[in-house]
């Protein structure tokens, strides 16, 4: 029996949500834009789809935390600020007529919210009590505190990609553009080795050694 084109659209839609899933547990949201089924724009955004070929590890990058990898972060941000940046221009270019500012807006929003709701997922991981060395109540705040650091974050990385579809390709701005979104998705990188670095090593490990058993059977 043969799947209908919608099923393998459906199968090929969730396969990239769990892309972006692996991105979102190491704090990279989903470098390429991919707007919700049926939304203008869905088809193009699809199309435009790139994996990353570098993945930033579930564990800390880093050493220490007084010894922070920035090369290697670096790396991770640019990869990602790349293929964001290449995304929005790849969906500009595939949309038959200009669309509306609000329209974008809304597009921007719906991407955010889906994208939020895969850290979700993460989230539940990271308060669960059903693992080795669940967190202290020290170690939960300071869970929030990371929390609250990243949703500022998210919301610069979002408003950034609304003002990149908004403007018209131009090697000058996508470079500032690129600049920028490397220093975001940097930022996401840092704060969270910061949090893995503030708990004990017992809980981080415990942590890790969960997300990634969840993880590998999505």
């Amino acid at each position: 029996m043969h799947s209908s084109p919608l099923s393998k659209n459906l199968k090929n839609l969730m396969f990239k949500l769990l892309v972006s899933l692996f991105c979102l547990v190491t704090n990279l949201s989903a470098s390429s834009v991919l707007f919700p089924e049926g939304e203008v724009g869905a088809k193009e955004a699809n199309l435009c789809f790139k994996q990353t070929k570098l993945r930033a590890p579930i564990s800390p990058i880093s050493q220490n935390i007084f010894n922070i990898d920035t090369k290697k972060i670096h790396e991770y941000a640019k990869e990602s600020a790349e293929l964001r940046l290449s995304s929005i221009r790849c969906i500009q270019s595939k949309q038959e007529k200009k669309l509306e500012k609000k329209v974008w807006e809304t597009l921007v929003h719906l991407t955010n919210l889906q994208e939020e709701k895969l850290f979700v997922y993460e989230w539940r991981i990271l308060l669960s009590d059903k693992r080795p060395y669940p967190f202290t109540p020290d170690e939960i705040e300071r869970a929030k505190e990371w929390q609250k650091n990243r949703l500022e974050i998210r919301k610069e990385i979002q408003k950034l990609t609304l003002d990149t579809f908004l403007s018209e390709p131009d090697p000058k701005a996508d470079e500032r553009f690129l600049e920028l979104f490397t220093g975001y998705y940097g930022s996401l990188l840092r704060e969270r080795e910061k949090f893995l670095f503030s708990i004990s090593i017992e809980s981080q490990k415990a942590y890790i050694e969960f997300l990634k058993k969840r993880t590998e059977k999505e």
